[in-house]
């Protein structure tokens, strides 16, 4: 058995484990960011949240949990057990990659085992165990974001350097993931600004191709034309609708600095 089969193994176990659990309840996102929506397209009805009113979230994540919602109708197995355990069938898929790029990332610039200690440590976080198994977008994010690093062609593990014209099917790969992540959740662009002005501003085609798939996809489930990033920025930032989250005062942070010193 080689190396690489002993791992993946591991990772089916690890994650086998992992979704089976985790079975409590923990934010309300985990449903009204991707499967309330899923269920209104599948079956017509489900509760969205203002979030969706505002078009502030694209259907992308959500749809690809309406298609299985569908399969499952379409099978005559939409009863509970299905709904509840379907869902995770996804996350379990999209995690086990992850971590098997999170390992080949790391034995990329360091070699086997600190590849092998870095997955393990990884796995002994005991709130990614708690969360990654759930359909929240902040989830989704983390594998999404470690599977587009992974695909970075890094020629050593002190800078980023293009190697050859290969690593361009690579570099194109970040690309589409980094768009994806970046459209799902727009905070996480932050991230990717310094990769993007290094070298990814080179595959601008793909992330307008995957623009326009994503655009596509909301068009059909909003009813009409929204770029959900575009309206983000503008009702967080021009709008003021993030005070409904949480909102401090300038001087909130001279004093929780003053406090830390003391």
């Amino acid at each position: 058995m080689t190396v690489h089969n002993y791992l993946i193994k591991w990772i089916v176990a690890y994650r086998t484990i992992n979704c089976f659990v985790v079975q409590t309840w923990f934010v309300p996102d985990e449903y009204w960011q991707t499967l309330e929506p899923a269920h209104k397209l599948a079956f017509g009805y489900g509760y969205l949240t203002w979030e969706w009113a505002n078009g502030l979230r694209t259907y992308f994540y959500p749809c690809i949990f309406a298609f299985l919602y569908s399969l499952v109708a379409f099978a005559g197995l939409d009863n509970t057990i299905f709904f509840i355990y379907s869902p995770k069938l996804l996350t379990f898929l999209l995690s086990c990659f992850a971590d098997w790029r999170l390992f080949k990332f790391v034995q990329l610039l360091y070699g086997d085992r600190v590849a092998s200690s870095t997955l393990l440590l990884y796995w002994c976080n005991w709130f990614q165990f708690y969360c990654v198994p759930r359909t929240l977008l902040n989830s989704a994010e983390l594998a999404l974001v470690i599977i587009g690093l992974s695909y970075l062609p890094i020629s050593d593990k002190h800078r980023f350097q293009l190697v050859s014209s290969d690593n361009y099917y690579h570099l194109a790969v970040s690309s589409i993931v980094f768009t994806l992540v970046t459209l799902i959740r727009p905070t996480s662009a932050l991230i990717w600004v310094p990769l993007w002005i290094n070298f990814l501003y080179r595959f601008d085609f793909v992330k307008i191709i995957t623009l326009f798939f994503v655009s596509v996809i909301d068009f059909l489930c909003y009813g009409y034309f929204v770029i959900p990033i575009i309206n983000f920025i503008h009702f967080n930032m021009w709008q003021g609708g993030s005070i409904l989250l949480l909102a401090f005062r300038v001087h909130f942070l001279h004093c929780s600095y003053q406090y830390q010193k003391e």
